[in-house]
């Protein structure tokens, strides 16, 4: 029984926190690059999975709030220098071989 209770406050919990984080701006994430264009400010988690790209998009470099990026799917060659200019950006998920390239 007591397990249970415990569960049953973990969810709700849960489903409370869920709930405050939806309403939060910084959890939408933008699937394309014309939408996060239409408010550059507002961009903090861009997914572009599998949008065939074969070089890396330098308007990227326009979102400087942006802290997640992800490129998974994507036939990038290389990474530009100056995406060190992405001073929030904490998450960038690549393709493992390009990720190797880049550090050999």
């Amino acid at each position: 029984m007591k397990k249970l209770l415990t569960i049953r406050i973990l969810f709700i919990f849960s489903v409370l926190f869920y709930g405050f984080t939806l309403n939060d701006s910084k959890t939408k994430t933008f699937y394309s690059l014309s939408a996060a264009s239409k408010t550059p400010k507002d961009v903090y988690k861009l997914d572009l999975m599998f949008k065939g790209y074969n070089e890396f998009p330098n308007q990227i470099l326009e979102f400087k709030n942006l802290e997640n990026l992800i490129l998974r799917g994507n036939q990038l060659k290389d990474l530009p220098i100056e995406i060190k200019k992405l001073k929030k950006l904490k998450i960038l998920e690549i393709l493992v071989e390009l990720l190797l390239q880049v550090l050999v």
